[in-house]
């Protein structure tokens, strides 16, 4: 079944907005990090789509660094692929020693059973897709480290048509969502 979700963090008192954050990205995504500058709270929105095996995400965030560090790594359960489609704003995101810098409507790919990091110094809006790294490379044939965080990506045809796909997906929405979390 589909399933929608939106999660906010002024849903919570402003001295536990990065905690409530933290694990909530950690819930929808893998173990991650974010980390700010000290301040009284932190604004975050996510919005969610699952499809099944893929999951469509929107996030709206201030300024941060959001870091799936070597240490997180054991607990982390799955094994997918993340396209960070940039909306709004710029990323700097980095993976095995790759680094993209991604202005709007752009796009980088990452896998979850490796280290990275995506960083920005103002607020910014991304779609997250995440799809398990089995399907992804069936789908597409090809293989996801070679593409993590690498020019490649910008200029495939299959990440491009993959990026297409998502906008629209999220734009229509609506007609995916037969239950409301």
């Amino acid at each position: 079944m589909t399933q929608a979700a939106q999660y906010c963090t002024q849903s919570v008192p402003a001295p536990q907005q990065l905690e409530y954050w933290n694990e909530l990205i950690c819930r929808r995504f893998t173990q991650l990090q974010c980390e700010t500058r000290p301040n009284r709270g932190y604004r975050g929105s996510l919005a969610m789509l699952d499809l099944g095996i893929v999951q469509l995400s929107k996030v709206d965030v201030d300024p941060a660094g959001v870091f799936h560090y070597k240490a997180l790594l054991a607990s982390t359960n799955d094994d997918a692929m993340l396209m960070h489609l940039q909306i709004n704003g710029n990323s700097l995101n980095t993976q095995r020693d790759q680094t993209q810098f991604l202005r709007p409507g752009q796009y980088a790919f990452c896998n979850t059973t490796e280290r990275y990091s995506v960083e920005f110094d103002q607020a910014m809006t991304m779609i997250v897709v995440k799809i398990p790294t089995r399907e992804f490379r069936q789908k597409t044939g090809l293989d996801p480290f070679a593409i993590t965080c690498n020019d490649y990506a910008l200029g495939s045809d299959q990440p491009s048509l993959a990026a297409q796909l998502a906008i629209t997906t999220w734009r229509n929405r609506e007609n995916y969502q037969t239950h409301h979390a």
